[in-house]
Formats: C-alpha cells, structure tokens, sequence
C-alpha cells in the first residue's frame, strides 16, 4: 500500500489536478502541495557544449573596414543567452 507521501508526490505531476484538490484528497496543506508540484515540475537545466561555444566565439569574430579582426563581447554574450533560453525553454 502506497505512503500518503508517495500518493500526493503522484498526483501532482498531473497538471488537470488542482493544488486545493490534491490537498484536500491528501490532507496535505496547499503550499506544501503547491512546493511538491513546482519539483515535480522542475526541468534540467541544459548548458551549453564546448563545442557550441567554440562555434559561437567563432561566430563573434568580425573583421571591421581595416580589415583587423576584433571580438564582438556584447554579441558573443547575447548568444551565449539565446542559444541557453532556445536549450531550456
């Protein structure tokens, strides 16, 4: 027979349930619920490869009118955060 803590940690991960249906059901109180289902929920945070980030420098790297190559900082960071939010959303 099932705990009351393994039934709750169950019924939480299903998102048609409500937080104050759950906790009536289990006698838990909803914030303790409301905690349960934010776990459950929570997803894996992904980074990035050495090799993303070697291709992201690389594409960071510009060549002004004099034909120097420079490094474009705020370019290679706003990439470094697009290609995190597009891996973890």
């Amino acid at each position: 027979m099932k705990s009351r803590n393994e039934i709750v940690r169950e019924l939480v991960k299903d998102p048609s349930l409500r937080v104050t249906d759950i906790a009536k059901q289990t006698g838990y109180n909803k914030g303790h619920v409301s905690r349960l289902r934010q776990q459950a929920t929570k997803k894996e945070w992904v980074s990035l490869t050495d090799d993303e980030l070697l291709d992201l420098s690389y594409l960071s790297q510009k060549i002004d009118v004099s034909n120097s190559v420079w490094f474009d900082r705020l370019g290679f960071a706003r990439a470094i955060e697009a290609k995190l939010k597009e891996k973890n959303t």
